[in-house]
């Protein structure tokens, strides 16, 4: 275990590193990093419980002891001292906002330096496994007897097929008292693999808009009304990908993962099959999975009606009084959905009344059925043909459910033929797998076929593969007719796992990519083995 150990036990000391065992040389990307160096010092007594740079930390009622962090030698160390065995106390990352996100069955390793400061300290290392909101009941905890001078305890997990996200956390087993001066938790075996596209190993194609297709790993789709083609032009010594666009509404799109691919329906609503009826308000009535009420006063009513294209639901407020909806604001009926996940909103509508416009809602509630105080209400104004009026919602961290509702905007009356609610389902399969917050450069070496064409780069930037989209970063970029070189530099956030870059032509014209790399900038930075020192010998 002795495999990093310092001369003596102040750290102004004298350094001796030794060999570093196999089993302790992990390669993978960082989760956790931690040496307090951003914390401010501080002295805290049990119980009592606080947040600090990502950490919760606590000491529960019946708990005596203290958290305190010192500065010593030019370094920063956190001392834990537990004085009875009663309680819980420590330090951990167990809150939502906190815990860290990971793959299902992967391979985690924590490490710890620390030290003990009394007679007998027992050091408890834990790694909670998470299924998002769910605690999974898995602490991987491991005992470690500390020493008087400083070493590293480490161990490695096979995380479980229903993990997503862990809690690294340290406690005193018993009585004593210790110093922590780093913690450490990531991947074994890093994910991340550069993009590097020349196309050299594409088969031929010619592919007419509109249309969406998937090509070794990459989605070419004509977005809107795009017309054009996209060609695989096999000119030696070089290949490259001819896109042409014809039409300037819509765009062009090369991407990961397709807008079209990545929809998936939550609710769909076209009112096919429902029998007619009319119900005037006030009153509230179930019916095919939606709750048409109008309380408090609110005069109106609510018919299913039919005409050439298919049936459609009218909503009418004739006296702005009270509240009146169609939802599906009861506890069967509400829409479950994830945390994070990113909802399209669709709906189809029309005014009657030149004074009624159309408030559509997405409110969010949690596990517990609780409302989370999120409507995500969008107000539109209408025109006398049915129109797609749409928007987005990225659900909170607690979100399990959602209502989706309409109401009549002012007084008169509202149509609605269509309702659409789908979610954003990334692929890990076409996303790419990056290492979060280390910077990355997404590159293409393109031309046009006349000066100053506009192309966009896009990065989004994902923290699970089922979630919405954390970050979108983009460049808008003039190509020439001679072949360029150009970058889009990010740093990902460090809850970003994944992410889809994407290449955008929404002008008409052509343009040449003969090339497309995703790659980390510069030399990617090793995992620090040891915290370095000011020593002297």
């Amino acid at each position: 275990m002795n495999l990093f150990r310092f001369c003596k036990t102040s750290l102004a000391g004298c350094l001796v590193v030794l060999l570093v065992a196999a089993t302790a040389g992990y390669a993978g990307e960082l989760l956790v990093d931690e040496e307090f160096s951003e914390w401010p010092t501080f002295a805290m007594a049990f119980p009592s419980t606080q947040s600090l740079k990502g950490w919760r930390l606590f000491g529960s009622t019946g708990s005596q002891g203290s958290l305190n962090l010192v500065q010593e030698g030019g370094r920063k160390i956190l001392r834990m001292a537990r004085l009875n065995p009663s309680g819980d106390c420590g330090v951990d990352r167990w809150d939502s906002d906190k815990r860290d996100l990971v793959d299902p069955g992967a391979r985690i390793f924590v490490r710890v330096w620390a030290r003990k400061t009394s007679a007998a300290a027992v050091l408890q290392v834990s790694l909670h496994e998470f299924n998002r909101t769910t605690y999974l009941g898995i602490d991987n905890s491991h005992l470690f007897a500390l020493d008087d001078d400083f070493d590293v305890f480490h161990f490695e997990v096979a995380l479980g097929s229903q993990t997503n996200e862990v809690s690294v956390g340290l406690r005193l087993q018993g009585t004593g008292s210790a110093e922590i001066l780093r913690i450490e938790a990531g991947e074994v075996k890093p994910a991340w693999k550069p993009i590097r596209e020349d196309f050299s190993g594409w088969d031929p194609l010619n592919l007419q808009l509109p249309g969406t297709w998937e090509k070794s790993g990459w989605s070419l789709e004509g977005t809107g009304d795009a017309a054009g083609t996209f060609l695989l032009q096999d000119t030696p010594p070089e290949k490259y990908l001819r896109l042409t666009h014809a039409n300037p509404a819509g765009s062009l799109v090369v991407s990961r993962v397709g807008s079209g691919i990545l929809e998936k329906p939550l609710v769909s609503e076209d009112f096919s099959g429902w029998s007619s009826f009319t119900q005037s308000l006030p009153g509230t009535a179930i019916r095919n999975g939606w709750r048409f009420f109008g309380v408090s006063g609110a005069a109106g009513s609510y018919q299913l009606l039919s005409s050439a294209n298919g049936p459609y639901v009218r909503l009418t407020w004739s006296n702005g009084v009270g509240d009146a909806a169609m939802d599906r604001d009861v506890s069967n009926l509400r829409v479950p959905v994830t945390p994070g996940m990113s909802i399209h909103f669709k709906v189809w509508a029309r005014r009657v009344s030149a004074s009624a416009g159309l408030k559509a809602s997405l409110a969010e509630f949690n596990a517990s059925e609780v409302y989370l105080g999120r409507e995500n209400d969008h107000s539109f104004s209408l025109t006398n043909q049915f129109t797609m009026y749409e928007f987005n919602v990225v659900t909170s961290q607690n979100t399990a459910a959602v209502n989706p509702a309409f109401r009549v905007a002012g007084t008169g009356s509202i149509d609605i033929s269509r309702i659409e609610l789908t979610y954003r389902d990334s692929s890990a399969a076409q996303l790419v797998r990056i290492s979060p917050s280390k910077p990355l450069d997404f590159a293409i070496s393109a031309r046009a076929a006349t000066n100053d064409t506009p192309l966009i780069l896009t990065l989004q930037e994902f923290g699970r593969t089922d979630g919405g989209v954390l970050r979108s970063t983009t460049q808008s970029i003039d190509l020439t007719t001679d072949y360029s070189d150009r970058i889009l530099s990010v740093t990902p956030t460090s809850t970003t796992r994944w992410v889809n870059p994407m290449i955008v032509l929404e002008s008409s014209g052509t343009v040449d990519i003969r090339s497309i790399t995703l790659a980390s900038s510069g030399a990617p930075a090793p995992v620090i083995l040891l915290p370095q020192m000011d020593s002297q010998c």
